[in-house]
């Protein structure tokens, strides 16, 4: 858990993951580096399978003012930030199993794909993020650097900026991968 709001700032470089939550309540994540992570930079997990159950759900995490720069190198994972989960066929996808998460004034540089994955929420704000320095990868998806938010409702995403670049999608549309969202504004996203 990483809650840093003076001048001192942590850095996570080649790290398997920079931060697993397991189970959290009311964490800021602010003023931080995470680079050239193997993994996604940051997770949450909740796994419920046959005969195996880990983690608990996570509320009010806030993640401000931090660069993720080159994170998930081994392209195994789908996102440099990664709010997902292995569940167990039958688990109704009506329980949320994060909420009131805030992604905020970051900055992502040179995602291996998309930027932001979410999955089982509610209440979620994601605005003012910058998605810039795309390189050519060798396994690379078309939506790299977007978004992709699935299952939940109270979803807001606005003011974020994606740079133009031959190596992601495009329109800002196709960034924006949103299904299964109940209450959702998004406004003011730009691919400039």
């Amino acid at each position: 858990v990483v809650h840093n709001t003076t001048n001192i700032s942590y850095v996570f470089s080649a790290c398997v993951v920079g931060t697993t939550f397991t189970s959290s309540a009311r964490i800021l994540i602010e003023n931080n580096t995470f680079e050239h992570t193997n993994s996604s930079a940051t997770m949450t997990e909740v796994e419920i399978t046959s005969g195996w159950v880990s983690g608990l759900p996570s509320s009010h995490l806030w993640f401000k003012g931090n660069k993720f720069i080159n994170c998930n190198v081994s392209e195994k994972q789908e996102a440099t930030m990664n709010f997902t989960h292995n569940l167990q066929g039958g688990y109704s996808a009506g329980t949320s199993l994060i909420s009131r998460l805030l992604i905020e004034d970051n900055d992502f540089v040179n995602t291996t794909a998309r930027g932001i994955v979410i999955d089982l929420f509610d209440d979620v704000t994601i605005r003012n993020n910058r998605f810039t320095g795309f390189k050519e990868r060798p396994n690379s998806i078309k939506e790299r650097g977007g978004l992709k938010i699935t299952n939940g409702k109270h979803l807001k995403i606005y003011g974020n900026r994606f740079e133009k670049s031959p190596y992601i999608a495009g329109d800002v549309n196709s960034l924006l991968n949103i299904t299964g969202v109940d209450d959702a504004v998004i406004y003011d996203n730009l691919l400039e």
